[in-house]
């Protein structure tokens, strides 16, 4: 459930389809995402999951599955 909103928040944030990101699809190599569409995507996380994620951790964040790891 969280890996398919996050997905949703990526395509959102891009301006895709949903089902053209998949889990290890890397945001910035693959989709042409910067630094600031994925913090984009970060905020979006902590409004919708009411959390607060690591920003250095977000560092390393580039996939669907790795921005769903920050959750944990």
């Amino acid at each position: 459930m969280e890996t398919e909103m996050i997905r949703t928040m990526a395509a959102e944030t891009l301006g895709l389809d949903p089902g053209n990101i998949h889990d290890k699809t890397d945001l910035v190599t693959d989709l042409g995402a910067n630094a600031m569409d994925l913090l984009a995507v970060a905020v979006k996380m902590e409004e919708t999951f009411s959390v607060s994620i690591d920003r250095e951790k977000l560092l390393k964040a580039r996939t669907v599955a790795d921005f769903s790891e920050l959750l944990d």
